[in-house]
């Protein structure tokens, strides 16, 4: 296929008009320039994933002190005041991160698979630790989408989890089965393909 020449003219002025107009720009802040890192091949690749993770309506924190538990649901999740929020009915209660050994979860769960949502009841029995996954990431890595509905997401910075973590969320979901923090701002979250 022959291109035809005013096209190609056409394309080569925008072009030009283009680069000149971002030169100039480069030209009249000559900082601009060199506040920019250089760019790496890893720049251009997505060195984060975001996996969508589901948590079941029902969840039982058990405190470090006394060995005392809270029941309800977690509705927020504070990375930067490390705070959970656990709401039983309308009783709304801020936990300290430091103060929590585990958060245990159970109870039904709304998947979203191909865009179709399935309510699943507390089939932690019929599926045991099989093919179960731990993520171990900063706190802020960690975002509740939408409380109401147990949606979740966890950012994944480990480059060797990244690839089976991918390919297991296309074909399913995860389902967050316990939560526990360590010293070091770290959240470690486990999980269960369903």
């Amino acid at each position: 296929m022959i291109a035809d020449p005013q096209q190609v003219g056409s394309l080569f002025k925008i072009m030009t008009i283009t680069s000149l107009i971002a030169l100039t720009g480069l030209v009249d802040n000559p900082l601009a320039v060199q506040s920019r890192p250089p760019l790496t091949v890893a720049q251009g690749t997505k060195a984060r994933s975001e996996i969508p993770v589901f948590l079941p309506d029902s969840v039982n924190v058990k405190l470090k002190k006394d060995g005392a538990s809270l029941s309800g649901r977690v509705t927020n999740f504070d990375a930067k005041a490390k705070k959970v929020t656990i709401t039983n009915g309308s009783d709304s209660k801020p936990v300290a991160i430091k103060d929590i050994d585990v958060v245990l979860f159970q109870g039904k769960v709304i998947l979203k698979n191909n865009k179709a949502i399935v309510i699943r009841g507390d089939d932690s029995q019929k599926s045991p630790n099989q093919n179960g996954k731990v993520f171990k990431e900063p706190l802020q890595n960690f975002q509740i989408v939408d409380a109401t509905k147990g949606e979740a997401r966890v950012t994944i910075t480990n480059s060797l989890e990244r690839k089976g973590v991918q390919s297991v969320a296309q074909n399913s979901s995860y389902v967050v089965k316990q939560i526990s923090f360590d010293p070091s701002d770290k959240i470690q979250i486990e999980v269960i393909p369903r």
